[in-house]
């Protein structure tokens, strides 16, 4: 999401011209207006169809790793072949990455693709997810 560079000014100067007790009059405080600049500045997290957009995925090197929750799995990776022609994807369930799938049996839905993700380097897609540190 953008957010125009008015708005964003606007904001600013409200954060300077807040009173610290503005919640008696309903009118936010300092940090309430701090604390919603942060989130409006805050960048988008990756989702799974942005990652496969990446040129580090379409060229293979990457693959986008995510939750495998609505699969019934601990985490699931998606990639592009080299060629750009097919995506595969695998489930890890047990502490163990499974074998990759062609998803024309396998297809990402609108819940997939929409799901925060992580690059990973198709070199490091085998190690354990969770050392990567949490989505």
């Amino acid at each position: 999401m953008t957010i125009p560079t008015d708005l964003l000014a606007r904001l600013r100067a409200a954060i300077a011209d807040a009173k610290d007790d503005g919640h008696a009059y309903a009118v936010a405080t300092r940090a309430d207006l701090a604390a919603l600049l942060a989130l409006v500045e805050a960048p988008a997290p990756l989702t799974v169809g942005a990652a496969l957009a990446d040129p580090r995925v379409q060229d293979g090197s990457h693959v986008a790793e995510y939750s495998g929750e609505h699969d019934v799995a601990e985490y699931r990776q998606t990639r592009v072949d080299a060629g750009g022609f097919r995506i595969w994807s695998r489930w890890r369930l047990a502490d163990r990455w499974g074998p990759w799938r062609d998803n024309g049996n396998t297809a990402l839905d609108g819940c997939d693709v929409r799901k925060p993700c992580r690059l990973a380097p198709l070199a490091d897609a085998d190690c354990d997810p969770n050392e990567r540190g949490p989505l």
